[in-house]
C-alpha cells in the first residue's frame, strides 16, 4: 500500500537567505543615507563601513543565489505520520475517515522531492524543493475540515493510488478536475478518460 509522509510546518521563525540579504543591504543603505543627510564625508570610517555593509550584503546575496541553485531547501518542519488512501476511506496518521463520513476531498499534488522551483531574481532562497508543498483536505459531513500537508518523492507517486482516487470520484467525493490533475490526465484526454472509468 502506498503511503505518504505527513509534513508538519514549523511555527518557529526561520532565518532565510532573503531575510539575511535584504536586512544587511537595507541597513547599509539606510546608514549611508543617514550619513549623507548629516553631512559626513564619504571617506569617513562610518561611511566606509556603511558602504561595505551594503556591498557585503549584496555579495553574500549573490553567493547565496548561486549556492541555492544546487542545494535543496531546508525542511522547515517535521515529517511524522502517514496518509493512506484506500477504497473505503482515508487514514491520516492514526485517524480513519470512512467515505460515508466524507462530503468532499480536495488534493493538491504539484510538488515533489527535487523539483526545481522557478524563483524570481529577487528571491535568493534555494531552488530545489523537498516535495512537502502538497495538500490533502477532507470536508466531513459535519462541516469539520481536516487538512494536512504531505511529501511526494516523485511527481507520479499519487498516481499509484489511481483505483482509490477513481473510487472517490465515483462516490462523488472528488471533482473530475482534481482527479484528472492528480492523475496527470491532459485536458484533451479528459473526455476519453471519463468514458473509460
Amino acid at each position: 500500500m502506498q503511503r505518504f509522509e505527513i509534513y508538519h510546518k514549523s511555527k518557529k521563525f526561520n532565518l532565510t537567505n532573503n531575510i539575511v540579504f535584504y536586512s544587511c543591504f537595507l541597513v547599509g543603505v539606510i546608514a549611508f543615507v543617514i550619513g549623507k543627510i548629516i553631512g559626513l564625508k564619504e571617506d569617513t570610517l562610518y561611511m566606509n563601513a556603511a558602504g561595505y555593509f551594503g556591498f557585503g550584503g549584496f555579495a553574500i546575496g549573490t553567493l547565496a543565489r548561486v549556492i541555492g541553485f544546487f542545494i535543496r531547501q531546508p525542511l522547515r518542519g517535521t515529517l511524522d505520520g502517514f496518509i493512506e488512501l484506500n477504497m473505503t476511506g482515508i487514514k491520516i496518521d492514526q485517524k480513519y475517515y470512512p467515505l460515508s463520513e466524507i462530503k468532499k476531498i480536495n488534493i493538491s499534488n504539484d510538488d515533489y522531492y527535487g523539483k526545481r522551483i522557478n524563483l524570481n531574481r529577487s528571491n535568493l532562497n534555494s531552488t530545489i524543493s523537498n516535495g512537502v508543498n502538497n495538500e490533502l483536505e477532507i470536508i466531513l459531513n459535519t462541516g469539520a475540515i481536516e487538512k494536512c500537508y504531505f511529501q511526494l518523492y516523485y511527481p507520479n507517486d499519487l498516481q499509484k493510488n489511481k483505483n482509490e482516487l477513481i473510487n472517490y470520484y465515483k462516490a462523488e467525493k472528488l471533482d473530475i478536475n482534481i482527479l484528472t490533475n492528480t492523475l496527470g490526465i491532459e485536458k484533451n484526454e479528459v473526455e476519453e478518460f471519463k468514458k473509460n472509468i
